[in-house]
């Protein structure tokens, strides 16, 4: 996600180009769409991200180095750069998310949205993310800028890491690579302690993430002060990680953790010790490769509005064509982005297609338009009223509000008798309660048609595929989420004395489509 034209040349310090870097970054965002995707085989492509970290810890903390030794470094030059590298791609991207979310997105979801929305304009879409979703849940896949967290965190480490730095230099220049360790050893130990005391916060806020770019700082220094020299048998050991994380990783591990270490300390002896001309560096370096590489952040940006949209507006999982499609369509986007927002913009200095006036004046006035235009989606409830008359009477009228149960939805995290709460009905709440997937929202629906409320009250909760059934889970994305659902509706069932308890689930699932864990010590496996 970072230019490579920084990057520093092992021996004189002076920049250097090598594409077996923008290969890497071809790695990573290809890991994150097939991921995102859907494809069992790369399950573990999330990992993608912390290989994106790696990379950028490692250019940035050399252009920075580089820069402090020969007496040229400004912060105003510093940030500039930054903002012509992440800001226009990433205006354009949400501009257009956010025409498509105005039109297609239901009012609690435009909200988040634009919440989401601001959070990547002001990079702190990961303290976002991290207040209202877990990466990890089934209602991800239609979070449109869920995958913007990841580019807060980078820019909040640019924040603090250009400051370190100078101060360090200062005080002594010789002191701030093992400062830069002693730091990353932190992270990685908070990382630890957190992943499984407050997951969400291990996972999205830059203090349990710090280390894995400071991974890639160390890279900056080892490759400066050691020269070391390259070698195709570790850049094939760090290549054969990565790919081993891809495929072996899934979102039922703790992460960040000890399991990170393998994607990016794989991705740094990869960094250290490859070659554009032989071994795993050379295979990086061939043009197609470094092609994708180069249109990667584009790429990145595009890929989760265009798969979330995909998904919001299909009645029916997405099959595997329409999925090559929409891959196929990031890519074209992406191209299209890198050559016509992108290169214009990252030019500086004499000859600029862009000055730095008109950087601030065009790309601050945008931004200002954006922020405001959510920040009145926030206030306005998601505009409810640029909805059809039907949707809003279906919707959102106070007269029908039994009728919607959109309310009745898991939000993730919570405790089910919030949900279960907000779906009651009327009489008692606890004469029916309905349990269930996201079928079960036709049934909540249609036992609020019939039964008279003022003798029977009902109440529901459900949450997209999780079926109903204490001890089972799926071994996807979802294992820890469903039997965290599924324990925390059942309890609040045997809490609230309910007296009628219904269960409701697509069950072929379980025989056709997913696995499941058998607690058998087996996994019974679907037809697909």
């Amino acid at each position: 996600m970072t230019s490579p034209a920084g990057l520093l040349d092992r021996s004189n310090q002076t920049s250097k180009y090598r594409p077996e870097i923008d290969g890497l970054r071809a790695i990573a965002v290809a890991s994150v769409l097939l991921y995102h995707a859907g494809f069992s085989l790369t399950q573990g492509g999330f990992v993608g991200v912390d290989v994106f970290f790696v990379i950028s810890g490692y250019l940035i903390t050399g252009i920075i180095q580089s820069e402090i030794e020969s007496g040229t470094f400004t912060f105003s030059g510093f940030y500039e750069r930054r903002a012509r590298r992440i800001l226009p791609a990433l205006i354009v991207v949400v501009a257009a998310s956010g025409t498509a979310a105005w039109y297609w997105l239901l009012p609690s979801e435009l909200v988040l949205f634009a919440k989401s929305a601001i959070g990547a304009l002001l990079s702190v879409s990961n303290i976002v993310f991290w207040q209202e979703l877990n990466y990890f849940l089934p209602a991800s896949e239609e979070m449109p800028l869920l995958h913007t967290w990841s580019l807060g965190i980078e820019e909040q480490f640019y924040l603090f890491l250009p400051v370190f730095l100078i101060i360090c230099w200062r005080i002594r220049p010789k002191l701030w690579p093992w400062l830069v360790l002693v730091g990353t050893i932190l992270s990685f130990l908070l990382a630890e302690l957190l992943v499984e005391r407050s997951p969400a916060a291990a996972f999205y806020l830059i203090p349990t993430r710090a280390w894995e770019l400071g991974i890639g700082a160390l890279c900056a220094v080892v490759a400066a002060r050691m020269k070391p020299v390259p070698s195709n048998l570790l850049a094939l050991v760090g290549m054969s990680g990565i790919f081993v994380s891809v495929y072996a990783l899934n979102g039922t591990v703790p992460f960040p953790s000890a399991y990170a270490l393998l994607p990016t300390l794989s991705t740094a002896l990869l960094i250290l010790y490859s070659s554009q001309v032989a071994g795993p560096g050379r295979w990086l370096a061939v043009a197609p490769v470094v092609k994708i590489g180069l249109i990667s952040y584009s790429a990145y940006l595009w890929h989760q509005p265009l798969f979330a949209f995909a998904r919001i507006r299909s009645p029916v999982p997405l099959d595997t064509f329409q999925v090559w499609i929409l891959i196929a369509v990031t890519f074209a986007l992406a191209w299209v982005t890198w050559r016509f927002v992108e290169v214009p913009f990252r030019r500086r200095g004499q000859g600029a297609n862009v000055s730095t006036a008109g950087l601030v004046f065009g790309l601050g006035a945008v931004m200002v338009m954006l922020v405001a235009w959510m920040t009145h989606t926030i206030i306005g409830a998601g505009i409810p009223g640029r909805l059809s008359t039907t949707t809003q009477r279906l919707l959102l009228d106070p007269a029908a509000e039994h009728s919607s149960v959109t309310k009745c939805r898991w939000g993730g995290g919570q405790d089910a008798r919030t949900a279960i709460e907000r779906c009651s009905g009327g009489g008692s709440p606890n004469d029916v309660l309905v349990i269930g997937d996201s079928h079960a929202q036709t049934l909540i629906q249609s036992l609020r048609s019939e039964l008279p409320e003022e003798e029977v009250g009902m109440s529901g909760i459900y949450a997209a595929g999780c079926l109903p059934i204490r001890g089972l889970y799926r071994i996807d994305g979802r294992a820890t989420t469903c039997p965290y659902f599924i324990d925390s509706a059942l309890k609040a069932a045997d809490e609230r004395g309910i007296g009628t308890l219904v269960l409701v689930g697509r069950w072929a699932l379980g025989f056709e489509g997913e696995m499941y864990d058998n607690g058998e010590g087996g996994v019974e496996a679907g037809t697909f």
